[in-house]
């Protein structure tokens, strides 16, 4: 609890982002489904999200090393918050795959600058327990964008609220106590070297990342073509949300006391 106490504007501000992303993620797939587009298409746009967030991660670290933690996640929320907007101005599917590739860019960013923070304010033989509550407040925040999700809000709300939950995240952060972790050199990110380091990690994030994200985006269309209402697919990824926030305390007791393999 003191943990939670001492980075709450931290995990405060992880609340408002992931809550405003989960919100605009889940509710896009089902305005996109209502709009006609094809499965392939709408499968593409959502995977212009995930390249932003690759590019992400070449290119965010060059801006925070350079402005420091705190101003990179205004910058970036500022910018999420744009783009989320602009999604409300335009039904161009093409301008819809770039907003989305820059709110990938900036929502993956934003997450950098909170683990990395997380990261630095923590020990080896606390820092499994820290990632925990860190992904306690992420599977609550997600949960939370999901359950409006049964709101029935039109897009244009949607698209607002999000925009209003990423800004509201940029609060505790740039009014936190909490020392910014000293600013890092930049490096050349290398695929090989990092594999090299911890090959086990590398593999396993990316094929949890292609089931979770394939799943995260794909679903509120699926449970749409069962003929089920837009309730339905708060309450299907609700439950999904349900399961890794149980998951959370336990793996984390085994990861510190048996090692991370």
């Amino acid at each position: 609890m003191k943990t939670m106490t001492r980075l709450g504007s931290l995990f405060s501000g992880v609340l408002f982002l992931v809550a405003g992303n989960s919100r605009f993620l889940s509710s896009a797939g089902v305005k996109l489904s209502q709009m006609g587009v094809d499965n392939l298409l709408i499968g593409l746009l959502n995977a212009s999200f995930f390249t932003g967030a690759a590019l992400s991660a070449v290119l965010a670290h060059r801006i925070i090393s350079r402005i420091g933690h705190i101003r990179s996640f205004g910058v970036f929320g500022a910018v999420f918050a744009i783009g989320a907007l602009a999604h409300g101005m335009t039904e161009s599917l093409w301008l819809w795959g770039l907003l989305r590739l820059l709110l990938g860019f900036c929502y993956y960013s934003l997450l950098m600058v909170a683990e990395s923070w997380l990261s630095e304010r923590s020990e080896h033989h606390n820092r499994s327990r820290i990632l925990s509550y860190y992904n306690i407040v992420y599977y609550a925040a997600f949960s939370l964008g999901i359950l409006l999700l049964g709101l029935g809000l039109n897009a244009d709300r949607i698209f607002t609220l999000s925009a209003m939950l990423v800004m509201a995240a940029m609060v505790p952060i740039g009014m936190t106590r909490l020392p910014e972790p000293s600013l890092p050199p930049r490096q050349r990110i290398s695929i090989p070297r990092v594999f090299d380091i911890v090959p086990l990690a590398l593999v396993s994030s990316l094929l949890a990342g292609v089931m979770v994200n394939g799943f995260f985006t794909m679903a509120s269309v699926f449970i749409l073509q069962q003929g089920l209402a837009v309730k339905q697919v708060s309450s299907f990824l609700f439950a999904a949300m349900i399961g890794g926030f149980l998951i959370q305390w336990q793996m984390t007791r085994i990861s510190d006391s048996t090692g991370r393999r």
